[in-house]
Formats: C-alpha cells, structure tokens, sequence
C-alpha cells in the first residue's frame, strides 16, 4: 500500500479496483462445485491468491473496503455465514499487512498460499463454530482446501504469463 505522491489517489483507487476486479474473478471460480469419485468439492479457497497477490500501490483504505466485499460476495454466493469469509479475509489481510512480497518462485509461493489456506481454515472452523453454534463438518473444508492448492500452479502461472505481458517500462505488480 503507498501514501506517498508517486501516484495519484485515483490511480491508487484504481488499482484497488483492479484487484477487486481480479478477486471477484476468483469467487465466482470458488463457487463452482466439482463431483469426481463420488466426492463433492469445491475451490473455495482460491480468493485467497488474491490477497496474497494484492497490488502494493494499491490505496489502503479502499483495499479494505474491497477485500471486505470480496468476502461478502463469496459469503453470499455459497451461502455460508454473511460476515464470516469477509472477516477472515480482512484478518488474514491485516496480518500480511497489504504490502506482500511473495517469491515470483512456484514453491516458495506455493508454501505461503498453503500457510494462507490453512490460516484462512482454521479460522473459520473456530469462528464458524461461533457463528453458527455448532463444529463445522471439517471434511468440505479440507477437501476444498487440497483442491485449491492443487489449481494454485496454474494460477501462479498464469498471474505470472499477465505480469510479464508487454513492455518492461509498462509492467505493474497485477493480480
């Protein structure tokens, strides 16, 4: 996130709007249901790349706001807990302080996303378990979890293939 006068609160706010835009990208793919061997799941957990990946010079403020509809969206659209996905969001937002630096290295970046993921879970599973008053079922969590990080080199490449498309001089830390 940056204060300072290198760029405009516009072209920060757009920034943010970009991200938003990318995230919601991201929640709409969470919310398709795959059935292969009999299981059921999900990608639920995808959303998160998008916080990983959340522009630097992004304005901080609107972040916030926009990490928190991407959140509600998701609630609403899987129909779990309508605050629930937005507060974990902003809480694993927060605490990787909207400035991330992750490695442009598949592995590295793979381990914090799966860091991410099961932070992102276990908060849930306690702070859904207030909510809706009794332990969540751990099995769709977990199953939605290892699928997401199954897809996760597919989506850092490709995060990768945009963030390297067009000239040097031109290229911003995108989603």
């Amino acid at each position: 996130m940056t204060d300072s006068g290198s760029l405009s609160q516009l072209q920060t706010i757009s920034i943010a709007l970009q991200a938003l835009a990318a995230g919601i990208i991201l929640v709409l793919f969470s919310n398709i249901s795959f059935h292969t061997f009999g299981y059921g799941f999900g990608l639920s957990f995808i959303p998160i790349f998008a916080l990983m990946y959340w522009p630097k010079n992004a304005s901080r403020s609107w972040s916030l706001f926009f990490v928190f509809l991407m959140g509600v969206l998701q609630a609403a659209m899987s129909f779990t807990p309508l605050g629930l996905l937005a507060f974990c969001y902003l809480i694993l937002f927060v605490v990787l302080g909207g400035e991330m630096t992750f490695s442009n290295r598949l592995a590295p970046a793979w381990g914090s996303y799966i860091t991410c993921i099961l932070f992102i879970g276990t908060l849930m599973y306690f702070v859904g378990s207030l909510v809706i008053g009794q332990w969540p079922n751990l099995i769709p969590i977990f199953t939605d979890a290892v699928a997401s990080t199954i897809v996760f080199p597919m989506l850092f490449w490709l995060r990768k293939l945009i963030s390297d498309f067009g000239p040097e001089s031109e290229r911003r830390e995108i989603v």
